[in-house]
Protein backbone atom coordinates (compact mmCIF):
# COMPACT_ATOMS: atom_id res chain seq x y z
CA UNK A 1 0.00 0.00 0.00
CA UNK A 2 0.96 3.62 -0.86
CA UNK A 3 0.43 6.21 1.69
CA UNK A 4 1.33 9.10 -0.25
CA UNK A 5 0.50 13.32 0.65
CA UNK A 6 0.01 15.08 -2.50
CA UNK A 7 -1.60 18.46 -0.82
CA UNK A 8 0.67 21.14 -1.84
CA UNK A 9 1.83 19.34 -5.16
CA UNK A 10 0.93 21.77 -8.28
CA UNK A 11 0.23 20.93 -11.50
CA UNK A 12 3.43 21.22 -13.94
CA UNK A 13 3.04 22.10 -17.57
CA UNK A 14 6.03 21.56 -19.86
CA UNK A 15 7.04 23.64 -22.44
CA UNK A 16 7.14 22.56 -25.97
CA UNK A 17 9.22 23.34 -29.18
CA UNK A 18 7.21 25.04 -31.63
CA UNK A 19 6.47 23.96 -35.20
CA UNK A 20 8.65 25.52 -37.41
CA UNK A 21 12.52 26.57 -36.67
CA UNK A 22 13.93 27.44 -33.19
CA UNK A 23 17.02 28.87 -32.57
CA UNK A 24 18.12 26.54 -29.72
CA UNK A 25 21.27 24.78 -28.42
CA UNK A 26 22.51 21.44 -27.89
CA UNK A 27 22.18 20.70 -23.99
CA UNK A 28 23.37 17.25 -24.25
CA UNK A 29 24.81 14.25 -26.74
CA UNK A 30 25.27 10.58 -25.70
CA UNK A 31 25.51 7.85 -27.41
CA UNK A 32 23.13 4.45 -26.64
CA UNK A 33 22.56 1.11 -27.46
CA UNK A 34 19.51 -0.14 -26.85
CA UNK A 35 19.05 -2.85 -24.06
CA UNK A 36 16.83 -5.26 -26.07
CA UNK A 37 18.83 -4.82 -29.59
CA UNK A 38 18.02 -2.92 -32.21
CA UNK A 39 20.56 -0.45 -33.86
CA UNK A 40 22.19 2.33 -31.58
CA UNK A 41 21.54 5.88 -32.01
CA UNK A 42 22.62 9.44 -30.40
CA UNK A 43 20.14 11.36 -27.68
CA UNK A 44 20.41 14.51 -28.28
CA UNK A 45 18.70 17.13 -25.69
CA UNK A 46 18.10 20.48 -27.34
CA UNK A 47 16.87 23.93 -25.19
CA UNK A 48 15.16 27.09 -26.41
CA UNK A 49 15.50 28.05 -22.49
CA UNK A 50 12.52 27.30 -21.96
CA UNK A 51 11.67 24.19 -23.18
CA UNK A 52 13.39 20.86 -23.45
CA UNK A 53 13.36 18.52 -26.83
CA UNK A 54 14.87 14.80 -27.13
CA UNK A 55 15.70 14.07 -30.46
CA UNK A 56 17.10 10.31 -31.59
CA UNK A 57 19.25 10.11 -34.21
CA UNK A 58 19.91 6.33 -35.34
CA UNK A 59 23.43 4.80 -36.36
CA UNK A 60 22.24 3.12 -39.56
CA UNK A 61 23.74 3.34 -42.81
CA UNK A 62 20.57 4.79 -44.32
CA UNK A 63 20.40 7.46 -41.32
CA UNK A 64 23.80 8.46 -41.66
CA UNK A 65 22.82 11.42 -43.28
CA UNK A 66 20.87 12.92 -40.13
CA UNK A 67 24.14 12.68 -38.23
CA UNK A 68 26.22 14.77 -40.88
CA UNK A 69 23.28 16.99 -40.86
CA UNK A 70 23.66 17.39 -37.28
CA UNK A 71 27.18 17.97 -37.21
CA UNK A 72 27.36 20.57 -40.08
CA UNK A 73 24.80 22.14 -37.78
CA UNK A 74 26.90 22.67 -35.11
CA UNK A 75 29.78 23.48 -37.43
CA UNK A 76 32.00 20.22 -36.93
CA UNK A 77 33.81 17.95 -39.06
CA UNK A 78 31.16 16.19 -41.17
CA UNK A 79 32.79 14.14 -44.17
CA UNK A 80 34.82 11.42 -44.00
CA UNK A 81 36.13 9.58 -40.79
CA UNK A 82 35.21 11.74 -37.94
CA UNK A 83 36.32 11.64 -34.13
CA UNK A 84 34.60 14.42 -32.23
CA UNK A 85 34.37 14.50 -28.34
CA UNK A 86 30.90 14.93 -26.93
CA UNK A 87 31.96 17.80 -25.16
CA UNK A 88 32.48 19.51 -28.63
CA UNK A 89 29.08 19.02 -29.98
CA UNK A 90 27.66 20.61 -26.27
CA UNK A 91 26.29 24.18 -26.17
CA UNK A 92 26.67 24.54 -29.79
CA UNK A 93 24.04 26.95 -31.26
CA UNK A 94 21.78 25.48 -33.95
CA UNK A 95 18.68 26.04 -35.53
CA UNK A 96 16.14 23.07 -35.75
CA UNK A 97 12.84 22.85 -37.92
CA UNK A 98 9.74 21.34 -35.93
CA UNK A 99 6.76 19.06 -37.21
CA UNK A 100 4.29 17.87 -35.24
CA UNK A 101 3.17 14.14 -35.25
CA UNK A 102 0.00 12.55 -34.64
CA UNK A 103 -0.17 9.07 -32.63
CA UNK A 104 -1.70 7.40 -30.05
CA UNK A 105 -1.47 6.96 -26.70
CA UNK A 106 -1.40 3.84 -24.75
CA UNK A 107 -4.53 4.23 -23.35
CA UNK A 108 -6.24 4.62 -26.68
CA UNK A 109 -6.71 8.46 -27.11
CA UNK A 110 -4.72 10.96 -29.80
CA UNK A 111 -1.03 12.33 -28.91
CA UNK A 112 0.71 14.63 -30.53
CA UNK A 113 4.83 14.67 -30.73
CA UNK A 114 7.33 17.37 -31.78
CA UNK A 115 9.99 16.15 -33.94
CA UNK A 116 12.80 17.38 -35.70
CA UNK A 117 12.23 17.49 -39.53
CA UNK A 118 15.96 19.19 -39.84
CA UNK A 119 19.14 20.59 -37.98
CA UNK A 120 20.17 23.92 -39.56
CA UNK A 121 23.45 25.85 -38.67
CA UNK A 122 22.95 29.33 -36.76
CA UNK A 123 24.46 32.02 -39.05
CA UNK A 124 24.90 34.17 -35.75
CA UNK A 125 27.20 31.78 -33.83
CA UNK A 126 30.68 30.44 -35.24
CA UNK A 127 33.52 28.32 -33.76
CA UNK A 128 37.04 27.96 -34.12
CA UNK A 129 37.80 24.66 -36.24
CA UNK A 130 38.12 21.53 -34.22
CA UNK A 131 41.21 19.60 -34.64
CA UNK A 132 42.55 16.31 -33.21
CA UNK A 133 45.22 16.92 -30.64
CA UNK A 134 48.33 17.05 -31.33
CA UNK A 135 50.51 13.55 -30.26
CA UNK A 136 52.55 13.83 -27.06
CA UNK A 137 55.87 14.62 -27.75
CA UNK A 138 58.99 12.25 -28.03
CA UNK A 139 61.83 12.78 -25.72
CA UNK A 140 64.94 11.38 -26.52
CA UNK A 141 66.37 9.51 -23.84
CA UNK A 142 70.19 8.87 -23.86
CA UNK A 143 70.69 5.33 -24.16
CA UNK A 144 72.77 4.70 -21.09
CA UNK A 145 69.77 6.17 -19.02
CA UNK A 146 67.15 3.03 -20.71
CA UNK A 147 67.34 -0.31 -18.11
CA UNK A 148 68.50 -3.14 -20.27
Amino acid sequence: MLELDLTNVESKEFATFPVGKTKCWVNKIVKKAPQMGGNSYLEVKLTDGTALLTDRIYLTDKAMWRVQQFLKACQLPHKGKVQINEGDIENRHIIVECFAENYKKQDGTDGTAIRVKSYNVDPEFSYPAVTPADPPAVQDVPSEDIPY
